[in-house]
């Protein structure tokens, strides 16, 4: 009974701030948090190396942006997708683009296109403002594979600036030096696992 009232008093008191989760979003929860933590106890037991021309392979990741959801390309420009699998074999497909790409453990696989069409154009050609072109896994994966789903922005050199810009680096450190100004063309680099799927630019 006294679980009972303390569960009443937060929905009479504070309902606007309540989020209650089934047992079946507490396990996804709980399996989301082990995922991190493996994939944290994996970063900790790389070893570092260093390229050719002298940098280390940290710091050559240390500008990358990890993005969920959506993920932004310019239009015109050659992009070279490096796909990457961290459990099963999934299919990185891109429907809009005629452009399928499976991805195997251990195993990058790429390809390179060139986006021709802004998402906005697509949008105004088939009179539709709700379209976005779409990259999900083809492949039946897991439980999660129905949420295997990323939106892709196709806009001007302008904007696809300004939205990189506002992404959070992968890792920040002010005493390491910027890029250099002359930055190669976009690459995206995709790493997938059942339930979810993360560029890294």
């Amino acid at each position: 009974m006294a679980r009972i009232a303390e569960i009443d008093h937060l929905l009479e008191h504070n309902a606007d701030q309540l989020l209650i989760l089934t047992d079946a979003q507490i396990e996804a929860k709980q399996d989301k948090l082990k995922r991190l933590m493996r994939h944290r106890q994996r970063i900790s037991e790389l070893k570092s190396y260093t390229f050719e021309n002298g940098l280390n392979s940290f710091d050559s990741g240390r500008d990358d942006q990890v993005v969920k959801g959506e993920f932004h390309l310019p239009v015109g420009e050659e992009v070279e997708f490096v796909f990457r699998s961290r459990d099963v074999i999934h299919s990185a497909f891109m429907p809009h683009f005629r452009a399928q790409m499976n991805t195997v453990p251990g195993v990058p696989t790429r390809f390179k296109m060139t986006p021709t069409i802004t998402t906005d154009s697509m949008r105004t050609i088939l009179d539709d403002p709700d379209f976005n072109y779409v990259l999900l896994c083809n492949k039946v994966c897991g439980a999660a594979h129905f949420n295997m789903k990323m939106d892709v922005i196709i806009e001007s050199r302008e904007e696809y600036d300004a939205w990189l810009e506002q992404q959070d680096a992968f890792l920040v450190d002010e005493a390491v030096p910027s890029a250099p100004e002359n930055e190669p063309a976009p690459s995206a680099d995709v790493d997938i696992e059942s339930g979810e799927m993360a560029m890294i630019h």
